[in-house]
């Protein structure tokens, strides 16, 4: 079984709107709130009828302002 590794890169609200509008398969969101902070995740609908979910993005919102991010999962495998 391999790790899982998560590249992060931050886009602009309107990049991050058009990537979730056209990505297959559809995506839903979860969000959660600590310390006034607020994240909102995005992953495949399929993922919520198990516990573990693979997150596509994410947005940070503090203080009214947003910050997306984009995920790419990268499997690393010890055997290779």
């Amino acid at each position: 079984m391999g790790m899982v590794n998560y590249a992060k890169e931050q886009v602009s609200k309107e990049v991050l709107e058009i990537i979730l509008d056209h990505y297959t398969p559809k995506l839903t969101s979860k969000e959660c709130n600590l310390f006034g902070i607020s994240i909102i995740y995005y992953f495949p609908q399929e993922d919520q009828i198990e516990n573990d979910c693979n997150p596509v993005a994410f947005i940070v919102r503090e203080n009214a302002v947003d910050s997306c991010y984009i995920l790419a999962s990268q499997v690393s495998d010890a055997h290779r």
